[in-house]
């Protein structure tokens, strides 16, 4: 398959010279060996892409993703193959793309598909998506196709839906959205045209005084299910409603964000909402909480900024609550020395299975030293005294951890790190120290090579909305990573 590959590759590349369109792409190619046993996985990723015009007006793009998936360290499905295709036109004022694509409607209360390396996430529509407008007052997206995730089938339902947005002024914009997925994914099935779910709702922007709001709504009512051995399967209207704003106001050397949430049985597939938190963590998936979060940036100085974040949800369901403050202080001493300090607070109820409340407090300081060209060597230290209650009991313990990165060239930067807990942690696999080394080099124009070594702590990785239980691992991981 890889000579294939290569060959596919060099075709394209000639064929690109002699039309005068340009190709480009990237490869990304992962290696774990862990321990017991030192078994090995992999992950390939190998996109390619093809841009051009036809006419003057009209260009044309397209590209495929070729992927070998083996992370059975950490449970992921093994894939080999084709994982993304895309033909895209486009003109200054319409594009269409058919294929794989990434798709968000308003802030994502209705639809929310995306790619995030941080959980390791990878969710997109196979189908077709238009966008199109009438110059700067009026923008129309529509879709339809078939949502999967990390390669595979969320569900077999086709969706198909779009968004309206409105500007008839400046400092106005006005827009509606819907989503529908129907109960199969076939044109043949006399079920096709049921739909499981609706969603639809507005957003509102405006832009008055030096202050942005942006306030979405969304309602949604689900009608059944297409079950693969009894087929339609009708249900009771859930009746699901979300709310979502966002205020902002800034001056000199002034910032500050009000973001508030309200979500009652938003839990669909495809959706992620605002989480409003700084670790980008839902409490039930949208199924009931609310909350909101407070974020201010102030630098009275030009050596000088602090950053505070406080954010606040609850869910009714099962009594779960996140409560958490932070605030940091970043300090330029003068050209060479940079130093930040943070301190932290935290209140977790009944979010995971085994803990029942997560509490800490706790900090850390950074110090950073440039030094020569392109050199520097950067320490950090932080603390946190946890007071957490399991299904088995009460655990007091302290964490600490420290860091070291040191770039001695502008190719390569050495890190490492270090974890202890003076008590043993039950959700670690009863686990008190962790620690890995490694480094990060530039091979040359495109390319880099990430070496690492160690062990792993694991544990519930959240970015965006969405959230993933990475297990830990211990051993020797590789990365490469070529854009061409």
């Amino acid at each position: 398959m890889r000579t294939k590959i290569i060959i596919l590759l060099a075709a394209w590349s000639l064929a690109a010279e002699a039309w005068a369109w340009s190709l480009n792409g990237n490869n990304q190619a992962d290696f774990w060996l862990s321990q017991p046993g030192y078994s090995l996985s992999y992950r390939e990723v190998l996109d390619i892409n093809l841009k051009g015009r036809l006419t003057n007006d009209l260009g044309i793009a397209g590209g495929i993703r070729y992927q070998q998936d083996e992370e059975v360290w950490a449970d992921t499905a093994t894939f080999r193959g084709i994982s993304k295709k895309y033909l895209l036109l486009q003109s200054d004022q319409m594009s269409l793309k058919l294929g794989n694509y990434y798709a968000v409607l308003g802030r994502g209360l209705i639809l929310n598909c995306v790619n995030d390396e941080r959980v390791k996430l990878d969710r997109d529509i196979d189908g077709g998506y238009l966008k199109t407008g009438y110059g700067d007052w009026l923008e129309i997206k529509g879709l339809t196709g078939r949502a999967q995730e990390n390669t595979a089938r969320i569900n077999a339902s086709t969706y198909l839906g779009g968004q309206a947005m409105v500007s008839p002024w400046e400092t106005v914009d006005i827009g509606g959205i819907y989503l529908r997925a129907n109960s199969s994914d076939r044109t043949s099935d006399v079920n096709y045209n049921k739909p499981t779910e609706e969603s639809f709702g507005g957003a509102l922007g405006l832009r008055l005084w030096g202050v942005d709001y942006y306030g979405e709504y969304a309602r949604r009512h689900t009608y059944g299910m297409l079950d693969p051995a009894l087929g339609w399967i009708g249900t009771d209207d859930q009746g699901g409603k979300g709310f979502y704003s966002s205020i902002g106001w800034a001056a000199d050397g002034i910032g500050a964000v009000l973001d508030i949430k309200d979500y009652r049985n938003m839990n669909s597939l495809v959706n992620a909402p605002p989480a409003c938190n700084r670790e980008g963590r839902l409490l039930n998936s949208a199924a009931d909480e609310h909350g909101l979060q407070v974020d201010v940036t102030v630098s009275p100085w030009e050596f000088m900024e602090m950053h505070g974040n406080y954010s606040l949800a609850e869910a009714d369901d099962r009594g779960s609550l996140w409560e958490d403050a932070y605030l940091d202080i970043r300090w330029e001493l003068n050209g060479r020395w940079t130093v930040s300090a943070e301190a932290r607070a935290r209140i977790e109820d009944s979010l995971e299975t085994e803990v029942i409340r997560r509490k800490y407090k706790g900090g850390g300081v950074e110090g950073k030293w440039r030094y020569g060209d392109r050199r520097a060597l950067i320490l950090r230290l932080d603390a946190d005294k946890f007071n957490n209650l399991y299904i088995q009991g009460p655990l007091r313990y302290n964490e600490i951890r420290t860091g070291l990165s040191w770039v001695p060239s502008g190719f390569v930067n050495l890190y490492a790190e270090m974890e202890i807990s003076d008590q043993r942690l039950p959700e670690y696999e009863n686990q008190s120290r962790w620690g890995r080394a490694g480094a990060v080099i530039n091979l040359g124009p495109g390319q880099k090579l990430e070496v690492s070594a160690g062990q792993n702590k694991g544990g519930l990785v959240c970015s965006g909305g969405y959230c993933r239980y990475e297990p830990p691992f211990k051993g020797f991981k590789t990365t490469w990573i070529w854009n061409f």
